[in-house]
């Protein structure tokens, strides 16, 4: 199934044991969808982007606020509680770019 599918779906999505201990290991501690490294990701591609110039952090953070509200509306106007923790640590390591 894809969202799509999903758009007005009234019954429930059941998801077989196996599937749900592999997306858990996947977005957990280390798995490559974890906010740390997602987060990781998201920044070292803003600085790829930019060419490492720190003038244009200021358009790179108001393009990832502006993605992630997209998601947000997307997803009934709030980001899960992982995209939300994501959020946060880019919004930290973009800081912390900008000091160094």
């Amino acid at each position: 199934m894809t969202f799509k599918d999903l758009e007005g779906l009234e019954t429930a999505v059941e998801i077989d044991e196996e599937t749900r201990l592999k997306a858990q290991e996947i977005i957990g501690e280390g798995g490559p969808l974890s906010p740390e490294n997602v987060s990781d990701n998201i920044v070292d591609f803003a600085k790829a982007l930019s060419g490492g110039d720190k003038d244009k952090i200021d358009l790179l953070t108001s393009a990832i606020e502006k993605g992630f509200k997209q998601a947000a509306n997307m997803l009934g106007g709030e980001l899960p509680e992982i995209s939300q923790k994501t959020y946060d640590l880019v919004m930290e390591k973009i800081e912390a770019w900008r000091e160094e």
